[in-house]
């Protein structure tokens, strides 16, 4: 039975499945090239690359790392939202009105998800359309009641990594 102790987040655990520690990251390669961010094993402790490396281990090139951490850090990479807004100047009663939102996606983000909703909720959400070439919104309203002018709409967009870092 193996007995090998890791070190995560300062607390050594008892490592004896091979199939949990592959879990966790795999041991330190010397024919594998890193890059910033790689994590890897290295003499039972986890660690992650602070510039790309490869070859003889560096101990430079790495920075050790308890598992809580790196996950907190990667989970705060997951979600992005952020919120757009845009008015329709005029909805008269009985009439759809078409509006449009830009919105700027972050680099190495694409958009998971967006919810639509208009003026005060009354409209509830709103059926839309996205562009990507043009990173636009498109949506529209029915307007059941009365006459509006100058109805705010929002569009909460949430932005999700294109490649997540393993």
């Amino acid at each position: 039975m193996n007995t090998e102790k890791m070190n995560v987040g300062g607390i050594l655990y008892d490592i004896c499945d091979a199939k949990a520690r592959e879990m966790i990251s795999d041991e330190y390669n010397t024919g594998k090239e890193y890059v910033e961010g790689d994590i890897c094993i290295q003499d039972n402790k986890l660690y992650r690359a602070k510039a790309a490396t490869t070859g003889v281990w560096d101990s430079t090139k790495w920075e050790e790392k308890p598992l809580a951490e790196i996950i907190r850090e990667q989970n705060s990479k997951i979600i992005y939202c952020k919120t757009y807004t845009n008015t329709i100047s005029s909805v008269p009663s009985g009439q759809n009105a078409y509006f449009s939102i830009d919105i700027d996606i972050p680099d190495g983000y694409e958009i998971g998800a967006v919810t639509l909703w208009c003026g005060d909720g009354t409209y509830g959400r709103i059926p839309c359309l996205y562009s990507s070439p043009s990173s636009r919104l498109y949506g529209f309203v029915h307007n059941a009641g009365n006459d509006a002018s100058n109805l705010p709409v929002y569009a909460s967009v949430l932005f999700v990594p294109n490649i997540i870092k393993s």
